[in-house]
């Protein structure tokens, strides 16, 4: 076979036959159909591409937003044209946006125990005082009206024989009232008699006094179906729609480009609407709980379908979820292997090992059918990923992992992101199994670094020896798996609408700053190092905030690093990140935020 190569203007010749009508236009025209320049350039800086490799360059285009090159300020600036935005970095950073896991306080509809928006959190330190303050919020309602308010997990809340839905009725005759504690509640007898309605046979998780009378005590399912199918919605979401709005502004002043995290009913509607509208200023990624406490998973993930990642990429589906496993360390509910040392003071009513909130789900039933462990499998059955699996204690990981075992009976687990969040307590063996899985594994590092609270709780508890054990990230790297940082803070919405909403933020915290804590390990209080031994690089942490946080959701081939082709989703920084002394990163100013090549934010 003899072949011919074309001669320069023999192949000009053809493209003037082919492309004439084109061509016919003004060459201003034809420049803007097959050539652009960058409609933004960083040069002279530290663009760390948090790639694989770990790649450092002076300068980056974006165009049409999306990367368009990285590389020498001589290659890159040859991209920029008379309308380009230049940035001198003069050798600040430039690195990719922050990949926010577990951020559910920060979705409006979540608050108030993965109830309804409108919550009111109140004190009962006795029995007498907290009916009173109950009966406040009841009074300043109409009549009919659905009453739901927040109590602290004492004893005391679980006390079925002084709290009930006797109890409950003589301060709410006329109302339907939930009452949560963590993720079981109390209702009264009006609100009951909803949850049991057009409800066949026996209703897991119904509480029973000794005549075998429903108490009005909740758990699992029975929770799940008041807090999640009774509870009306407001009528009017729009200022929840503006106040969402706002608190993904202040995120993206912190440098978060992606938000993602277990996502109820209505929170999944106040941001369908911002997206809808072209309004969000982040992506988002839900990790949907319609299955949650669901006594009818099977048939709804029938109904539904498999919709993995269906959306685009400001907002689409990342996962879903389940209940939490175990409680959390300052109630000392944290499910563990061994049991405590000593009970904090302030403690829930767990015993020794913690809380199984799976195995506390079906009163006398089988709670490896009756609760969240059987979601799991029937998950992984029609394909959906289960993420954002909050358990904190090793006890709780190994229920997992028989979940995990069970469920790959079915269908391979492995590579499809299963995800814990946390990362409390993990033993080597149980990392090692978690790694044959590929799971995902989220940590969250203000627990023992940055709330000396949490760690007086735990050195209580467990002793000092085990807080050295805890958040093992150096051992799950060298085991194979990828940590991710989870979001560190919680939105505390206005008194006027929610309440007294979630605990204020630490003084001074940044995201950078829950980088710095993994590099350190010091507590912000008293100085101590936790777990010198599990300290990891800045190269790694970075790596957990981007490139190993896209993974959480699947969006590792469009988000995570800076390399051409993926969006421009970019976070320009006021000092170097890789030169300042470790423990000033948290002080590192983010003066730009940018989405899709769009400036989100930007430091005045």
């Amino acid at each position: 076979m003899i072949r011919k190569t074309l001669s320069l203007p023999v192949f000009g010749i053809l493209l003037l036959l082919r492309g004439a009508p084109a061509l016919s236009q003004a060459p201003q025209d034809v420049d803007a159909l097959v050539l652009s320049y960058a409609d933004m350039v960083f040069y002279n800086g530290k663009v760390l591409t948090a790639d694989d490799k770990f790649t450092v360059a002076p300068a980056v285009a974006i165009r049409d937003g999306k990367i368009l090159a990285v590389g020498e300020d001589s290659k890159i600036l040859r991209t920029a044209g008379p309308k380009t935005v230049k940035i001198d970095m003069k050798g600040n950073s430039v690195i990719p946006g922050f990949h926010a896991v577990h951020a559910d306080d920060n979705f409006i509809g979540n608050h108030g125990a993965s109830g309804p928006y409108g919550v009111v959190s109140l004190k009962f330190p006795d029995m007498d005082t907290g009916l009173r303050n109950i009966k406040k919020v009841v009074d300043a309602a109409k009549p009919g009206e659905w009453v739901v308010v927040d109590i602290p997990i004492t004893k005391l809340t679980y006390d079925q024989h002084n709290l009930n839905r006797y109890v409950l009725d003589t301060v709410a005759p006329n109302n339907p009232l939930l009452v949560n504690y963590a993720l079981d509640s109390v209702v009264n007898s009006i609100a009951l008699k909803e949850v049991l309605q057009d409800y066949p046979g026996e209703m897991p998780g119904i509480a029973k006094d000794e005549k075998g009378e429903p108490n009005g005590h909740l758990r699992g399912f029975a929770h799940g179906r008041v807090t999640y199918e009774s509870v009306p919605w407001p009528k009017d979401l729009e200022p929840l729609v503006r106040e969402q709005k706002q608190v993904l502004l202040n995120a993206s002043a912190d440098g978060v480009t992606a938000m993602g995290g277990q996502i109820n009913g209505l929170a999944t509607t106040v941001l369908h609407t911002l997206w809808e509208r072209g309004e969000l200023p982040l992506r988002i990624r839900l990790s949907h709980d319609f299955a949650r406490l669901n006594a009818h998973a099977d048939a709804f993930y029938k109904r539904i379908g498999n919709l993995m990642y269906v959306g685009d990429d400001w907002f689409r589906i990342g996962g879903g979820t389940v209940m939490s496993l175990d409680g959390t360390p300052d109630r000392a509910g944290v499910l563990t292997l061994k049991p405590k040392l000593a009970e904090p003071p302030g403690a829930g009513a767990y015993g020794s090992y913690g809380e199984s909130k799976y195995e506390l789900s079906a009163p006398g039933m089988d709670w490896r059918k009756y609760s969240d462990f059987n979601t799991i499998i029937l998950a992984n059955r029609y394909g959906w990923n289960i993420t954002d699996l909050h358990t904190r204690g090793d006890r709780g990981v190994e229920i997992l992992l028989e979940a995990f075992d069970t469920a790959n009976k079915d269908r391979p687990v492995k590579g499809r992101r299963f995800s814990m969040m946390h990362g409390d307590m993990r033993t080597p063996e149980q990392i090692k199994r978690l790694a044959q899985y590929d799971a995902v594994m989220s940590i969250r590092s203000k627990y023992l670094f940055m709330e000396n609270g949490v760690v007086d709780v735990y050195k209580i508890t467990y002793g000092a020896d085990a807080i050295h054990r805890m958040f093992p990230v150096r051992s799950m790297i060298n085991a194979g798996l990828k940590p991710v940082l989870e979001s560190n803070y919680s939105y505390e919405p206005p008194e006027e609408t929610h309440g007294q909403g979630a605990p204020p933020m630490p003084a001074g915290f940044t995201y950078l700053g829950a980088l710095e804590k993994f590099i350190t390990r010091k507590n912000d209080s008293t100085g101590q190092i936790w777990g010198p031994d599990e300290r990891i690089t800045r190269k790694e942490v970075l790596w957990m905030a981007t490139n190993w946080a896209s993974m959480a959701y699947g969006d590792e081939k469009i988000l995570g690093t800076i390399e051409p082709g993926k969006l421009a989703d970019l976070v320009i920084l006021g000092g170097d990140y890789m030169s300042v002394p470790e423990e000033q990163i948290s002080d590192i100013p983010v003066v730009m935020t940018l989405v899709g090549g769009k400036v989100m934010h930007q430091k005045k």
